[in-house]
């Protein structure tokens, strides 16, 4: 067993209980939170669904989330909330966003309700991709770590069934 990914697991099963308290707040249905949580920049799918949802509604309230935002003024120019990964308002958006959109993960230490949404864009298709268990060393505390992430998520995005 590798120690290093069993702290990261029990790292993971402290923070869902220590940000429990977070589902007290209701989930508002216009809130979508989305998880890049690989990178500093606005990119990806996330930033074309961000840019999408502005451009069709405006009463939607788009949170992007990522690892040091480079990108805080472009977001704020565009009238979404950017939000540091890990941090206690990413939590918050988290647990009140009835939309919650990932890119590759990050949901993980998020113990979502059962009305909230959680898509797994999975970075685009194609049949070169890779993900879980195909992308890293399959240990049982990674196996572990996966079913967290998986009991949290609704759906996602491939390009065959």
């Amino acid at each position: 067993m590798n120690i290093a990914e069993l702290v990261r697991y029990l790292k993971k099963r402290f923070v869902r209980i220590a940000v429990f308290p977070l589902r007290l707040f209701p989930v508002r249905n216009n809130r979508v939170l989305l998880i890049n949580d690989m990178s500093s920049s606005f990119a990806d799918n996330l930033k074309y669904i961000g840019l999408e949802l502005k451009k069709r509604d405006r009463d939607f309230e788009v949170i992007y989330s990522g690892h040091a935002l480079k990108c805080v003024e472009q977001l704020n120019n565009l009238g979404i909330i950017p939000v540091e990964l890990n941090s206690i308002r990413y939590f918050y958006y988290g647990l009140t966003s009835k939309f919650v959109i990932t890119n590759s993960g990050g949901i993980s230490y998020l113990p979502l309700k059962r009305k909230q949404i959680s898509i797994n864009t999975w970075h685009g298709g194609g049949a070169y991709k890779k993900m879980g268990m195909d992308m890293y060393e399959d240990t049982k505390m990674f196996r572990k770590d996966l079913i967290l992430a998986a009991k949290e998520t609704d759906y996602v995005l491939a390009t065959c069934e």
